[in-house]
């Protein structure tokens, strides 16, 4: 059941990428990222005005607290790295995600990964690792800005997943994915009238529809993950949601953005999908 939760999860995250960039284009990063989470709140308080979800004890506020902070300044980096850069050069590196994870779960939860599951997140690493040198022609100044950017993105992820988990321990879903999105859209909108550039949200009316689009997918992709981080360990979660993600970048950029497709490229998904075949069936 773990694996199909995550499995779904890392569908609904790998069509966000791919909205979230053609977003990019039309939108600043700034407001797009508050516009994204404020749109995030009426659905989810609904849902814990449904379920009755609430916090049941005060050790939430800290993990809690941190995972909305580590989001908001998360989604700023990636809407800067997917508009500066191919999909495909700059999604392989959350590879490094799974791993950190794996580390940080460890100490914090307890969980370490079984032997098959090990190998598969190796596999899932070293796929996006060739998915990289695949694309190594990509040397212009912007693409290297991008792709330190989602360094940055991968370093943040690989602590949320912990602090996510650490969180529902205190506190249902519904609660949590309320509390995280709207802090996290306070702190964008500080963010956003410190700088004096709430003009910004105006452009928002010219991408209305993808923007509803990517609010829904975001809400189910967010749902699924903290699901998904009930049923199985973190870094099996991580892993299967990259391995899906970097795949579908590289398909989905070259379907959709007209970004080129090498054998290079198609070998690497195959070690990815291995590895993440890997996981499934652990």
């Amino acid at each position: 059941m773990g694996a199909l939760v995550a499995l779904a999860a890392a569908l609904a995250w790998a069509g966000l990428d791919a909205l979230r960039k053609h977003l990019s284009t039309r939108v600043p990063a700034l407001a797009l990222a508050l516009a994204l989470m404020l749109g995030q709140v009426p659905i989810f308080a609904v849902m814990a005005a449904v379920d009755g979800g609430a916090m049941r004890s005060s050790a939430y506020l800290v993990p809690g607290s941190l995972v909305a902070l580590t989001n908001a300044a998360a989604s700023l980096l990636f809407l800067g790295s997917v508009r500066r850069a191919p999909l495909s050069v700059t999604i392989p590196l959350l590879s490094l995600t799974p791993v950190l994870s794996a580390l940080i779960a460890w100490p914090l939860l307890g969980e370490v990964p079984t032997a098959r599951a090990s190998l598969g997140i190796g596999l899932v690493v070293g796929g996006a690792l060739l998915l990289s040198l695949a694309r190594r022609a990509e040397r212009g100044r912007d693409v290297r800005l991008g792709a330190l950017m989602m360094v940055g993105v991968a370093t943040l992820w690989s602590l949320t997943g912990a602090l996510d988990k650490l969180a529902l321990r205190s506190a249902d879903i519904s609660f949590h994915a309320t509390y995280q999105m709207a802090l996290g859209a306070l702190a964008l909108a500080g963010v956003l009238a410190l700088r004096r550039q709430l003009g910004d949200l105006a452009a928002i009316g010219r991408a209305r529809l993808a923007l509803a689009a990517a609010i829904a997918l975001l809400a189910a992709a967010v749902v699924l993950q903290l699901l998904a981080f009930t049923l199985a360990q973190v870094a099996f979660v991580e892993t299967l949601k990259r391995g899906v993600g970097m795949a579908m970048a590289v398909l989905l950029g070259r379907v959709i953005f007209r970004e080129p497709l090498s054998v290079g490229n198609l070998a690497a998904i195959a070690v990815m999908f291995a590895g993440t075949a890997l996981l499934v069936t652990d």
